[in-house]
């Protein structure tokens, strides 16, 4: 079976079996009770997350967060999973075969953002083997996912001697339609010289259909001092 034939039984499986409102749309599976918070301006970094000691509850801020069910993960990840294919950082993701499709992501509804006119941005916590990130989803007035923003995802290494990684943090602003994203990312290499950090300023608009246009406003980088 491949990824194409997987997308189409999802998509069948999720349009069955959608709850949805007087109106046709699906937003009832999305309501505010799933979510720890309402309207988040600065949002959080994946370090401020935690787990029980048996990871079975994630936790932001003192707040359980809701585990997505397999069917909302179908519904809310599946058009965006085939996007890590062409990313070097996700491209342990092997997303052509079954064992990598959405049911075998973890996922948490963490907020449910302002609408901006008709469209719906809902945040949530993604994680899946050697992958994890913060999304910022974007949902049409039918509520099915039109776009797709990583607020936070940088990869982070674990730093050893003598070898190289990459660690970083990403900072966004939530305002509107406008997210305001300021990343900093540090790079060891092997050979003992200081560490290169590179920070970065972004500038993303979300247009009234769902459209992502993201700008690199402005970067500085250095060595970092031991």
């Amino acid at each position: 079976m491949n990824y194409l034939t997987i997308l189409l039984i999802s998509s069948t499986l999720v349009s069955s079996n959608q709850p949805v409102n007087q109106n046709g749309s699906t937003c009832k599976l999305f309501g505010d009770s799933k979510f720890a918070f309402g309207n988040v301006e600065k949002t959080m970094t994946l370090d401020e997350f935690k787990f029980s000691n048996d990871l079975s509850q994630c936790s932001l801020y003192g707040k359980n967060l809701t585990e997505l069910d397999s069917l909302q993960k179908v519904w809310l990840l599946t058009p965006f999973v085939t996007t890590f294919k062409s990313r070097a950082l996700e491209s342990v993701l092997r997303t052509d075969i079954p064992e990598n499709s959405t049911w075998y992501f973890r996922a948490q509804f963490v907020a449910r953002q302002n609408k901006i006119g008709d469209l719906q941005p809902l945040i949530l916590r993604v994680d899946r083997d050697g992958y994890l990130a913060l999304w910022l989803l974007i949902l049409n007035e039918q509520c099915i996912p039109v776009s797709c923003y990583q607020l936070d995802g940088c990869r982070r290494d674990l730093f050893v001697k003598d070898s190289t990684g990459t660690f970083c943090t990403k900072r966004n602003k939530i305002v509107g339609n406008r997210i305001d994203s300021y990343e900093t990312r540090e790079t060891w290499a092997a050979n003992g010289k200081p560490p290169i950090v590179d920070s970065i300023v972004y500038r993303t608009q979300i247009g009234a259909k769902g459209q992502i246009v993201t700008t690199r406003i402005d970067s500085v980088r250095y060595f970092k001092s031991n």
